[in-house]
């Protein structure tokens, strides 16, 4: 329940398109779980829930990825500038 609501913060957060029904979404009123303490959602809200998760995943990546690679230039930029 907390990763959907962590979910659609930050997907607004990024300004992504959230739909009504995501942007009025009340976790403990209108998610129901089932007895294996699964979340139950509409097909729907799930779909737009995994979209979400994907493209926030691309944001995170791509992140990691640029500091990554200007984490491991620096010291061959140090190395070419004492030159």
């Amino acid at each position: 329940m907390q990763l959907i609501s962590f979910l659609i913060m930050s997907a607004h957060s990024h300004g992504f398109y959230l739909s009504e029904r995501m942007r009025t979404l009340k976790i403990d009123d209108q998610i129901n779980m089932d007895e294996r303490c699964q979340i139950k959602t509409s097909a729907e809200d799930s779909l737009e829930l995994m979209g979400l998760a994907a493209k926030l995943t691309l944001i995170r990546a791509s992140y990691f990825s640029y500091y990554w690679k200007s984490e491991s230039e620096a010291p061959e930029r140090s190395m070419k500038s004492s030159l």
